[in-house]
């Protein structure tokens, strides 16, 4: 497979966008994710550092979501467009209940696996694999800084990646450095439910699915994290 450019990341994204006309939507940004909701929700991960966001009313999702590779990574902007792309995807059937970790756990025993992101659930997983790195860019106590992935990932059996790195423009580098017979894993709220990111290497879209808007959004103004969100449900895509 050649290598992964982040334009045709991006373009694979937008690529399967509903374009049903739908009602115009909100798009806000908390301390930790944008969201964009209308007709369905999306989210996606800040990375940008603006500390006081503005929300934007009667945005065009389909619009904003295709201006996704226009933006500039680690920029609101970036964020409220992935956030808009994952609304406006034309829904596909996927496993609902099943989380990340579970996945790494069943197909990542015994081998050498690395995770791109500190997660919480990293800590409690290190012993049931032959090696157990966490990439993070803003390292805590036993991760690795994320400029080791050149030393790390080129030996890796199973990496699992924050969708984060869409938004922070590092995806397309990361896949790029994966042997062809590592296992891969897109996981986190930014993860775009389409199989056409199985054509660029990636197995499994660990991703949510939002299932009560206005607690969704209310959390997501509170900066509530992730894995205590609510109103999304987990889901997973495999190819």
């Amino acid at each position: 497979m050649p290598p992964v450019s982040e334009a045709t990341l991006l373009a694979a994204i937008v690529a399967d966008l509903d374009p049903t006309p739908r009602p115009l939507a909100r798009a806000l940004a908390g301390p930790l994710m944008a969201a964009v909701s209308g007709w369905r929700t999306g989210l996606a991960s800040r990375t940008d550092r603006d500390p006081d966001p503005r929300p934007i009313d009667n945005a065009d999702a389909f619009a904003l979501a295709r201006r996704l590779p226009e933006t500039t990574p680690s920029t609101q902007e970036r964020a409220f467009a992935l956030a808009a792309a994952n609304a406006c995807l034309t829904p596909v059937a996927v496993t609902s209940g099943v989380k990340a970790q579970e996945l790494i756990l069943k197909h990542g025993h015994g081998k050498r696996v690395t995770v791109v992101g500190h997660f919480p659930f990293v800590g409690a997983m290190r012993e049931v694999f032959e090696t157990f790195e966490v990439l993070e860019l803003n390292p805590r106590p036993g991760d690795l800084p994320a400029s080791a992935a050149a030393d790390i990932l080129p030996a890796t059996d199973l990496a699992a990646i924050t969708a984060s790195s869409i938004v922070n423009g590092s995806l397309a580098g990361l896949l790029n450095l994966l042997p062809k017979t590592c296992t891969t894993i897109l996981l986190g709220p930014s993860t775009p439910l389409t199989p056409r990111l199985f054509d660029l290497g990636i197995h499994t879209l660990a991703g949510c699915r939002v299932t009560d808007p206005e607690a969704c959004l209310a959390g997501v103004r509170q900066g509530i994290h992730f894995r205590r969100l609510p109103g999304v449900e987990f889901v997973v895509l495999a190819v």
